[in-house]
């Protein structure tokens, strides 16, 4: 995600090449940040997802086991909902299982911990409250929003360096998912 005039990509072409597989021009200075901007925007909507996905599984009970959770990454790697940030997700939930730790979010290695997701809609935020009237972005961005809102939740101190998992252990989905578990446990 590059921007600049074409002489100038071109200079740095190789350069660029030698810290990404691939380089697009998108225009002048500036609008390579801001196509960055996109990409994080929705890797942190996945991020958040996939974690809400995750704890979901978990409360419908589908999800007890690492073999659980590997059953259903394999379904998903084939099905509509599969992303690459799930993906993600999914190793560190794993991780958490595996080393065994109670409440699965404190003390694990990430690819993305929520310090540089928050980050990233903090900029996301900040670009466009100076193209949207800054009373309006909120409105205008709902979901990106709502993240940015998560996240500042879950960057409290102590949890920064945690993975998006940790996002959810104050969500208001933790409430609404009790009923429709103790639901389906009525049906089997």
């Amino acid at each position: 995600m590059a921007g600049g005039t074409p002489d100038a990509i071109e200079t740095v072409n190789d350069i660029l090449h030698s810290v990404g597989k691939k380089v697009i021009h998108f225009g002048p200075v500036g609008s390579g940040m801001a196509a960055k901007l996109v990409n994080q925007a929705l890797v942190t909507c996945h991020a958040q997802a996939a974690a809400e996905a995750l704890f979901m599984s978990e409360q419908l009970g589908l999800t007890q086991s690492i073999d659980d959770v590997e059953r259903l990454a394999d379904m998903l790697s084939s099905s509509w909902g599969q992303s690459k940030v799930f993906d993600l997700v999914v190793k560190d939930y794993m991780a958490a299982l595996v080393i065994g730790k109670g409440d699965k979010l404190h003390d694990l290695p990430t690819q993305a911990p929520l310090r540089n997701l928050n980050k990233d809609m903090s900029c996301v935020f900040s670009d466009l409250r100076a193209v949207v009237p800054p009373d309006s972005a909120d409105d205008a961005f709902p979901l990106f929003s709502e993240t940015q809102k998560r996240l500042d939740t879950a960057c409290s101190p102590g949890f920064k360096d945690n993975g998006m998992e940790q996002s959810i252990s104050n969500s208001p989905f933790v409430a609404l998912m009790q009923p429709l578990r103790e639901s389906i446990k009525k049906l089997d």
